[in-house]
């Protein structure tokens, strides 16, 4: 198979995460993926201001940044920055050394001729991150006549715009119009992605979008059945009470509000020593503001509603295997991994009635629609009887993620078009 370039800027511009997000899983998947690949020669690009080029040989250095760790190797004023704590900036520093080309990153004309002169074999790019690459970049790439696969995650900017950081609509709207009409490759991660791109495509570009989605949906990792979790629940959870988890970014799209109300009205009638606990797993994000005042108003903060920030994966997965249910109220999700790793060990899942839910996870979860919060309670008393575990449904896997994916690309190669 021809050369392949993954975009891997998301290392740089993670280093402040204490824990991946969703989307930041997935380029790590992606990634080792890519620095496994035995036929095929790869590189990495990293994006900050310019464009710097890696072979195999910055691997290691790479993986270590993915750790938050700093390379064995990194230079002396690189480690001293990050000692001090400017992690970016000794990054920055210590990934130009060992870049084997660095070039603008505005100019179409000259990034079709780096990348020309470097892979005159031609080849493909990957971008599977939150934000796709500058659009003079891409361009750039297409006129050195190497392919373009980027992920679309979701079309939520676009949907609902309320409840997303504000520029990001405005990117993710020009970068559905370029791949709409210049796109080699869109990669979704559900079918219900893949509709949505093609309902804005056709949206901004008046006829439908020539790229073909490839639909090909997220794995999980593999587990070994013969570790067991050490971990011990954090103190302030009771092990004796049912526990309920919900997972992921605190942002209004993940629908917290909709659960502290909820205790707050469970807790009228049950008594405290019988009374669920939820457990809320994840790191502050955007416009967060009213889930944070709904918290301090709660009369059962620190007695049924705990937070936990960023907790290590033994605490995490501690919590999550002593759950009664997984609790999933998204008003919106672009794919929901929560559920399938929930699913893969048995845990009981609630959640909204997404179409997405529907066809990653089947009928394993108990759908029931926000808008109908009594039936939400009722399958949270229901579930909070007695901890159990049901029949694991067949959860999809990273291995056939990437082979549908390398699938569709050899497919590409062969018959020289754009797979339309």
């Amino acid at each position: 198979m021809k050369p392949v370039i993954f975009d891997a800027s998301f290392i740089l511009q993670s280093l402040k995460d204490q824990i991946p997000t969703g989307i930041g899983r997935v380029e790590i998947a992606w990634f080792n993926f890519i620095k496994d690949l035995k036929s095929t020669k790869f590189f990495f690009i990293q994006r900050y201001g310019k464009i710097m080029l890696f072979d195999e040989t910055a691997i290691s250095s790479l993986s270590s940044l993915i750790e938050k760790k700093p390379p064995s190797d990194m230079g002396l004023i690189s480690r001293i920055l990050w000692r001090m704590g400017h992690r970016r900036r000794a990054v920055q520093i210590d990934l130009k050394r060992r870049a084997i080309s660095i070039f603008p990153a505005n100019n179409s004309d000259t990034i079709a001729t780096a990348f020309g002169r470097l892979f005159p074999q031609r080849g493909w790019y990957i971008s599977v991150g939150f934000t796709s690459a500058p659009q003079l970049m891409i361009e750039g790439i297409q006129k050195a006549r190497i392919r373009t696969a980027v992920m679309l995650h979701d079309t939520i900017p676009l949907d609902h715009p309320k409840l997303c950081i504000d520029f990001v609509s405005d990117d993710l709207e020009r970068a559905i119009e370029y791949q709409a009409r210049n796109g080699d490759l869109l990669l979704c991660n559900s079918n219900a992605t893949a509709s949505d791109f093609s309902r804005h495509a056709h949206r901004l570009v008046g006829e439908p979008p020539k790229v073909k989605p490839v639909v090909a949906h997220l794995g999980l990792h593999d587990v070994k059945n013969n570790t067991k979790n050490t971990a011990t629940l954090p103190e302030q959870i009771d092990p004796t009470r049912p526990i309920h988890v919900i997972i992921g970014t605190i942002e209004p799209r993940k629908n917290h509000v909709f659960l502290i109300d909820l205790w707050e009205r469970m807790s009228r009638d049950i008594k405290p020593s019988r009374m669920p606990q939820l457990v809320i797993i994840g790191r502050w994000g955007w416009k967060c503001e009213h889930i944070k005042s709904a918290l301090e108003d709660s009369k059962e903060l620190n007695k049924s509603i705990f937070i936990l920030e960023g907790p290590d994966d033994a605490v995490m997965a501690s919590v999550l295997n002593s759950s009664n249910t997984l609790l999933m109220p998204s008003i919106t999700e672009g794919y929901g991994l929560p559920i399938l790793e929930a699913a893969r060990d048995g845990i009981p899942v609630i959640a909204n009635d997404l179409a997405v839910y529907r066809e990653i996870a089947g009928d394993y979860p108990d759908l029931c629609s926000i808008d109908d919060p009594e039936g939400w309670e009722r399958l949270i008393k229901l579930h909070s009887e007695k901890l159990k575990r049901l029949q694991p449904p067949p959860v999809p896997t990273w291995g056939q993620h990437f082979e549908r994916v390398m699938n569709a690309l050899r497919e590409a190669d062969s018959t020289g078009s754009k797979l339309n």
